[in-house]
């Protein structure tokens, strides 16, 4: 047993014995409560807010918030599905940066308004805890994937205990009460729950492919019916008038149809909204368990006008739910007050229906709707309707209905009127294959604009027409066609709010969309010690040094006074780049110690100020780059700050996180270093931040409007912290995608282990291993960063200079299918999934081909072949007539063999590869017409 489930079950068994079995007397009160749900949020590793988001939520904001609503009930987080808590001290990791003891203080603040406060625990998934428990999980997808063996329950009975006894909450809503789904099972059981298979059901587990459906529900049914009985006596054990909450969108799903937790739960919630739905089942519950209708939360899915005006639904609780905004809140509740409800798009409507109805107030009529200037092909049902494309709320959508794979959707303009513009917004992956935007003449449909993938928000110019009538055509699509928005607009028309960032994102990216290839520099004191400290070997990355060992502020400071690098020359350093074939150099300009690489004004901890050097070697390094025109950025760690008492990182000197004033040394250190940066060293290409630990959506906008406002065109990386502010994603460190990826991404990697130098570490990759992945990475639409660690004399290690040098020299044949290109149009070509066991990040076994890539530019591709297929080569599917196939490597391109058989081409190759690395086969293309 791990210490954390040794304290809770610690906990557990001193929490006070069971007064009574029953649950508790349902209260004389209505049930009026809601939710801001911390759930929600830019996604983290499986799609729920990842840890750290909201952190800063003031409970006192809150409080008066949920009380301006009217309502009697606050249900907030003991623990959210990330798996952190909302309260601090406990076993369970406070979800980091948490600001306030936020649980605790939103129930004692709530009380004092005469509230209930509830928490939450999601039973059927808990990332952190799942990923920490690989063989007791299913990864940590955002479904249901962890099996209820003995172990999470005792995790789960513990965590109960623990957020009732530091936070004095009244009760608990419980989510997800289910097996794993099928989903996250993929036609595999793991180990675990085929154990707990046996040890349920008395039998030996079959395999999953001899599994009956009756043998699954009853092993699903016992399951679920012990959770139960563990969640219920924790609960009571801890606090016997504790009220535990259900809520559920399935109440006759067979595996809890019927089942003592429907019968003992002490409310009933169904997320429906639908009163008949939970009038179906009340014969399943037991006569003190309390029903409640969730109204609020799906956007238009949910109608909270009707359900609340109905005087026969008044035997209902009522409750809603909503997303954050920005600040951690919906809109202030006199707002909601202010207008009639339909001024209100989206769950925003609904919220203000249930202001009213909290508060007392008459809710007003509606106009009468008038009919519907759009209408679609097919849809899905509720909820996802044409109408929710083309109501300026990029929350809703339209879905076409659950099969379809190609569909349409049609705006009436209500007269003819000049149109140049069209905005559509697709859910963010590529599901449309290809589309028109088309205008009615007549009964025809002119065609305005064609194309392909959509995949985010896209604005499409077109020659100015008349017309009435347009739509979008989506003729191919490999899922259910779903749009966000559609608007037709004059030309010229400003665009949405979130269009046009998007457009200045895009503008922005041109660069970094040709560059492909880049060099990371990490270089600082760390270089020093280089992996040894006071003669001991320090495990771990160089540049983590003084974390892994520990090492005090004033011993790490004294590095400074030894760092006289000879060797460096910033020529050398930008002419190794252009050699290996790199278009843009990142240098790091303040790692986590906490020491500034350049000539810093803001703090005299830096290499000109603190050290006998004197030099700004970043202001060297740019002079360098710009004489041969590469793109110059810079890496700087934001939050973590081992040098700084406010600092993220450093509790050996410091103390933890959470007490710290982080806003304090982003306002003096961070921000201001990064303003020096941004004015002092000319134009800056992108800024890669690491580390996120205590940002918040508050602190990244921060950082984002600083950038914006001095150097507008300068990238932003994702790590910078959460909220969704980023221009493209920076991948985990050394993680390269199994399969073609969309959007704007890039994977750092190192050339041997470390980062930083450190002498012990020759696990040199080859320049065969180096040209492989980066013409991997590029044909699934990515760019590689690859970093060099120079030593303590500022030279960076011969065998990286080696390898950089030799792949350059391949680059500088086979350049044109590298900087600019695209991604693959296959796909087979990059592996298959495989049944097993999920990896650490929750994804599924991936067994990768190495034969060959393909890269892309209009009219080409770039068959990269890395194993030597032999006299020929088949193009894997019909790419269009092929007119001329060459090597690259050829000086002369001549011209090689073509056979085509039933629209497959085949070409024909030397006997042996011309080249040690890759060999570029440049495929010319002529598209056939339809």
């Amino acid at each position: 047993m791990n210490r954390p489930t040794m304290v809770l079950a610690a906990l557990l068994a001193a929490a006070p014995p069971t007064l009574r079995a029953a649950g508790p007397a349902a209260p004389r009160d209505p049930i009026r409560a809601f939710c801001v749900d911390f759930n929600w949020g830019p996604g983290g590793p499986n799609g729920f807010a990842p840890p750290g988001l909201w952190a800063d939520a003031d409970p006192g904001t809150h409080v008066a918030w949920y009380a301006a609503l009217g309502a009697n009930v606050i249900q907030t987080f003991a623990v959210s599905c990330n798996g952190y808590a909302w309260y601090k001290g406990g076993a369970i990791p406070a979800q980091p940066g948490l600001k306030h003891d936020f649980l605790p203080e939103v129930v004692r603040l709530g009380h004092a308004k005469g509230m209930k406060v509830m928490g939450y625990f999601c039973v059927g998934a808990n990332t952190r805890w799942g990923m920490e428990h690989p063989d007791l999980s299913y990864g940590a997808p955002s479904t249901y994937h962890i099996p209820l063996t003995d172990a999470y329950l005792d995790h789960l009975a513990g965590s109960i205990a623990e957020a009732l006894a530091k936070s004095g909450m009244d009760g608990f809503m419980i989510d997800w009460v289910w097996n794993p789904s099928d989903k996250a099972r993929n036609g595999r059981w793991i180990p675990a729950e085929q154990r707990l298979f046996e040890q349920l059901c008395g039998r030996p587990f079959p395999g999953a492919d001899q599994l009956s459906p009756e043998a699954k529900l009853d092993y699903e049914r016992k399951a679920i019916d012990r959770c139960w009985a563990r969640i219920r006596a924790a609960a009571r054990k801890a606090k016997p008038d504790c009220v535990v909450w259900l809520t559920c969108n399935k109440v006759a799903d067979p595996t809890v149809s019927g089942s003592a937790l429907l019968r003992e739960v002490d409310w009933m919630m169904d997320e429906s909204g639908a009163p008949d739905a939970l009038r179906g089942v009340a014969h399943m519950l037991g006569p003190h368990t309390r029903p409640v209708l969730c109204v609020v939360g799906w956007g238009d899915r949910h109608d909270a006008r009707r359900v609340v005006a109905d005087a026969a639904n008044a035997e209902f609780g009522i409750y809603g739910f909503s997303k954050p905004n920005p600040d951690s809140l919906p809109l202030p509740v006199e707002r909601y007050l202010a207008g009639p409800p339909e001024s209100f798009k989206g769950n925003d409507r609904n919220i203000a229906v249930l202001a009213r109805f909290f508060n007392g107030k008459p809710i007003p009529q509606p106009a009468a709707a008038p009919r519907a200037p759009w209408r679609a092909s097919s849809e899905w049902g509720p909820g996802y309707e044409a109408g929710k494309a083309c109501d300026g709320d990029e929350a809703t959508r339209w879905g076409a209905a659950p099969e379809s794979r190609s569909g349409w959707l049609e705006i009436d303009l209500g007269a003819e009127r000049e149109i140049g513009r069209a905005v559509v917004m697709e859910i963010a992956f590529p599901r449309t294959e290809a589309f028109a935007i088309e205008a009615r003449t007549g009964d025809a449909w002119k065609p305005l604009v064609t194309g392909t993938t959509i995949a985010g928000r896209r604005a499409f110019d077109f020659a100015p027409v008349k017309a009435r009538f347009v739509r979008l055509n989506i003729t191919a699509a490999n899922e259910v066609p779903t749009i966000e928005e559609f608007a037709a607009l004059p030309p010229g028309a400003p665009l949405p709010a979130s269009m046009a960032e998007e457009e200045r994102k895009q503008a922005r990216l041109p660069w970094f969309d040709e560059a492909k290839y880049g060099l990371f520099i990490n270089w600082g004191l760390y270089a020093i010690p280089a992996g040894e400290w006071k003669g001991q070997p320090v495990d771990g990355i160089g540049e983590w040094i003084m974390n892994r060992a520990k090492i005090p502020v004033k011993e790490y400071e004294q590095l400074a006074k030894q760092f006289n690098p000879s060797k460096f020359s910033a020529d050398e350093w930008a002419q190794l780049a252009v050699d290996a074939g790199m278009k843009y150099v990142v240098y790091d300009c303040k790692h986590h110690d906490g020491f500034a690489m350049y000539h810093s004004r803001v703090s005299p901890y830096n290499v000109h100020d603190a050290t006998p050097w004197k030099r700004d070697p970043f202001r060297e390094l740019q002079e360098a780059c710009a004489k041969r025109g590469l793109k110059f950025c810079f890496y700087y760690s934001q939050a973590q700050d081992w040098h700084e008492p406010d600092g993220a990182g450093n509790e050996w000197d410091f103390g933890a996180d959470p007490a710290k004033d982080f806003d304090r040394y982003l306002e003096r250190k961070a921000l201001p270093q990064v303003r020096e940066l941004l004015e002092n060293y000319g134009p800056i290409g992108l800024i890669w931040f690491d580390t996120p630990r205590l940002m918040t959506p508050e602190r990244s906008k921060r950082f984002v409007d600083l950038v914006r406002s001095i150097q507008p065109a300068t990238l932003i990386n994702s790590r910078l912290g959460p909220g969704g502010l980023h221009d493209y994603q920076s991948r985990g460190d050394n993680e390269i995608p199994h399969l073609v990826t969309p959007g704007a991404w890039e994977t750092a990697a190192t050339i041997n282990d470390t980062w930083g130098f450190k002498k012990g570490d020759r696990a040199w990759k080859t320049p065969a291993d180096i040209c492989f992945k980066l013409v991997d990475i590029v044909s699934k639409g990515g760019n590689y960063l690859l970093n060099v660690g120079p030593d303590a004399e500022g030279f960076i290690p011969q065998r990286s200079q080696d390898i950089l040098r030799e792949v350059g020299a391949w680059m500088k044949v086979n350049g044109e299918a590298v900087y600019g290109a695209g991604r693959t149009p296959f796909g087979d070509e990059l592996g298959s999934v495989l049944q097993g066991p999920k990896d650490r990040r929750g994804q599924p076994p991936f067994a990768p081909r190495t034969d060959w890539r393909c890269t892309t530019k209009p009219g080409r591709l770039y068959v990269h072949l890395f194993t030597w297929p032999g006299a020929s080569f088949e193009l894997p599917a019909a790419v269009g007539r092929v007119a001329r196939a060459t090597l690259l490597a050829d000086t002369q391109r001549r011209e090689l063999g073509l056979v085509v058989r039933e629209g497959r081409t085949r070409i024909a190759l030397p006997e042996a590869a011309p080249g040690p690395l890759a060999t570029v086969i440049c495929v010319e293309t002529v598209p056939v017409a339809p």
